[in-house]
């Protein structure tokens, strides 16, 4: 009984596997008219979201002039251009606030992981009183010749 039953339906199983062949091969039906297809945008570069304890110990590392701390940071997952708090309504890249600080081991460090050269600061910004000063600008106010001849 139920012995010939399971038999016949492995019999029909086999039967149907080079049907069930065909159809894992067939090809996704083609576009009649590709000519008009826009090509792809590409698509903007998304920053990834970084480690929030990393981007602490970046700040941190940026204020105590720390260049282990900060190659720690940055491979826990911290970004050379990752924003740091200044004060209470200003945020800022770690570079300009190591040039702010003084701190130019740290900044020359940055600047060499890639550190974003060209951030410009905002009206009203506690670390340049000069809105739209860049990393050299600010290095140059502040009297860092060292970090100057690097961002050169």
């Amino acid at each position: 009984g139920s012995g010939s039953g399971s038999g016949s339906g492995l019999g029909s199983g086999l039967g149907s596997g080079s049907a069930g062949k065909k159809r894992s091969t067939v090809e996704p039906p083609l576009t009649e008219d590709t000519s008009d297809e826009e090509p792809h945008e590409p698509q903007p570069k998304r920053r990834r979201r970084c480690n929030p304890i990393a981007i602490h110990m970046l700040h941190s590392a940026v204020c105590l002039d720390d260049v282990e701390e900060l190659e720690q940071a940055l491979s826990e997952g911290a970004s050379a251009d990752s924003m740091v708090r200044v004060d209470d309504q200003l945020t800022a890249p770690p570079l300009m606030l190591a040039i702010h600080l003084g701190h130019n081991r740290v900044a020359m460090r940055l600047i060499e992981r890639g550190a974003d050269l060209h951030w410009r600061s905002p009206s009203g910004s506690s670390i340049c009183s000069h809105a739209g000063a860049n990393a050299m600008y600010l290095a140059a106010q502040e009297g860092h010749a060292e970090v100057v001849r690097m961002l050169a």
